[in-house]
C-alpha cells in the first residue's frame, strides 16, 4: 500500500499478551469493531492468514483456471477508478 500512495504508513506493534489483553477486554461484544480488529491481529501472529505460496498456486490453477485473482494493487487501482478509495 505504500508503494501505491506513495508514502509510508505508520505502523503499530503489539505483543501476544497486549493482544489477548485486549481480546478479554472485548470478547463478550461479538459484533464490535474492536473485536473484530483484535481477531486479525491473532490470526497475524499465529500465522493462520499465511498460504504457503508454492501450494497456493498450484491450487489456484488446478480448482480455478479460469479465474483472474487480483492482486493487492489490482484491488486498489479498481477501487480508486469506482471512487471507493
Amino acid at each position: 500500500m505504500e508503494r501505491f500512495y506513495g508514502q509510508p504508513f505508520t505502523r503499530e506493534y503489539r505483543s501476544l499478551a497486549d493482544i489477548m489483553r485486549s481480546f478479554e477486554s472485548y470478547k463478550d461484544q461479538p459484533h464490535s469493531q474492536e473485536l473484530a480488529v483484535i481477531e486479525i491481529e491473532q490470526w497475524t501472529v499465529s500465522g493462520a492468514t499465511a498460504c504457503p505460496k508454492e501450494k497456493t498456486q498450484r491450487q489456484m490453477m488446478k480448482y480455478f483456471p479460469s479465474i483472474h485473482f487480483l492482486s493487492l494493487e489490482d484491488m486498489l487501482t479498481m477501487a480508486e477508478a469506482k471512487g471507493h478509495v
